[in-house]
């Protein structure tokens, strides 16, 4: 069984903010702000993974566009 990413993230945002973060020692100010960073990049990620395909899509296009001009090039 493969669990997708749209599953994983909001998993490991729960965790981070229900389990980690408050066992954190509250007086370690750096290793709080550093969850608190790592829960924020994790939502930034869970609302850009639907684009996330398109972007792949984009990129194989270009490349195979770039190998084509290439291979023109080099005949």
């Amino acid at each position: 069984m493969e669990l997708r990413p749209s599953f994983q993230i909001p998993a490991l945002i729960k965790s981070l903010t229900d389990v980690v973060l408050p066992a954190v020692d509250p007086a370690n100010k750096l290793a709080l702000e550093q969850g608190q960073l790592v829960v924020g990049m994790l939502h930034l990620m869970a609302q850009r993974l639907p684009l996330q395909y398109r972007y792949d899509r984009h990129e194989l296009v270009s490349y195979v566009a770039l190998s084509d001009q290439l291979l023109t090039q080099a005949a």
